[in-house]
């Protein structure tokens, strides 16, 4: 029976990977889109107003900053710090974010807003099927912001995702689509937030394209092959018991 158990667990673990040809995961990599805007302004009960607004564009590298923009003011009814950003660290993983801290002199008034978008581009291998993918969204806060607005859209040929995000709670989600092969995709982050009593507060939101595996037919055979057999090794000593309480 362990010769038996032992084939059954060596066909599984090849069908789970160790078949040579095996389709498996891949991150697919990004592109930048001209879409990586980065949008502060600034207002208060003094007569000062600050407002930038600046379209980032990649250059000829999608790792490191796609647009960065920030400013420290200070007046007679506040000071801000303020930040927006687009960025890919590895070409993998889109992430947008914007940081707002404020301090409002008793009896004035003062808001700060940041809105952030990123928009990288994916294209799927090339093949005869539709390319079963999950992307894969993580959102990071901290502080607290008084409004905020964070989405998620995958746009494309056959695909039209959109994600309103504000609700969810921080961690990862996943979306699991299918795209067309030898494609260009869309992938769209949105965050923005307000701040207009003291403190300080962030958001940021990032996400991958993850292929899913698809197993080869002679891996699913080889599959339904040592599951049968471990099925067998597994009932045949139970039939022994019982016969032996008789």
């Amino acid at each position: 029976m362990r010769l038996f158990h032992r084939l059954g667990v060596a066909l599984l673990a090849t069908a789970a990977g160790a078949l040579p040809g095996a389709s498996h995961a891949e991150l697919l990599p990004l592109e930048c889109d001209d879409g990586a805007s980065v949008e502060l302004l600034y207002l208060d009960s003094s007569p000062d107003l600050e407002q930038r607004t600046e379209l980032g564009e990649c250059g000829e590298t999608t790792i490191g900053d796609w647009n960065r923009v920030g400013f420290l003011q200070e007046t007679d009814a506040a000071s801000v710090d303020v930040a927006g950003w687009v960025e890919s660290q590895d070409g993998l993983t889109l992430e947008v974010g914007n940081e707002l801290g404020l301090e409002v002199q008793e009896g004035e008034f003062a808001t700060v807003l940041a809105g952030v978008q990123g928009v990288g581009i994916v294209r799927t291998p090339d093949g005869d099927e539709d390319v079963r993918v999950e992307v894969i969204a993580e959102i990071e806060r901290s502080g607290e912001l008084e409004e905020q607005e964070l989405s998620l859209a995958v746009l494309g040929p056959g695909v039209d995702l959109t994600e309103d995000l504000d609700d969810d709670a921080d961690g990862e989600l996943r979306f699991e689509l299918e795209l067309e092969p030898d494609e260009e995709y869309l992938v769209v982050l949105v965050a923005a937030a307000e701040l207009s009593n003291t403190g300080i507060g962030s958001h940021i939101l990032r996400a991958r394209v993850d292929t899913l595996p698809v197993p080869e037919p002679a891996a699913a055979l080889l599959l339904l092959t040592g599951a049968a057999v471990l099925g067998t090794a597994r009932r045949r000593p139970s039939t022994i018991c019982r016969r032996s309480r008789k």
